[in-house]
C-alpha cells in the first residue's frame, strides 16, 4: 500500500544569500542532545531578523519525514 505524503515547501533564500548562522544551528542540535522527552528550543528576537529562516535550515538539515511550522504572532494565527 503506498503512503500518502502532504508537502508544503519552506521556502528558504539562495544559498548565496542566506546567512549560514553555523553557530546558532549548533546551538540548537546540542540544545535537542541534551534533552529528552518533548524537546523544544525557542528562537527569540524582533521580526525580520531571521528567526523562521533558521528554524527552516535546521529542519532541513534534519530530513525528517515530518515538519510541523507553527505561526504564533497572535492567538488566531
Amino acid at each position: 500500500e503506498e503512503e500518502e505524503v502532504l508537502h508544503s515547501e519552506l521556502s528558504l533564500p539562495q544559498d548565496g544569500v542566506l546567512l549560514s548562522r553555523g553557530q546558532i544551528i549548533s546551538r540548537i542540535k546540542e540544545s535537542f542532545a541534551s534533552q529528552s522527552g518533548i524537546q523544544t528550543v525557542a528562537l527569540v528576537g524582533i521580526g525580520g531578523v531571521g528567526k523562521s529562516t533558521i528554524a527552516r535550515k535546521y529542519a532541513r538539515e534534519l530530513n525528517p519525514r515530518i515538519i510541523w511550522e507553527i505561526n504564533a504572532e497572535s492567538r488566531v494565527t
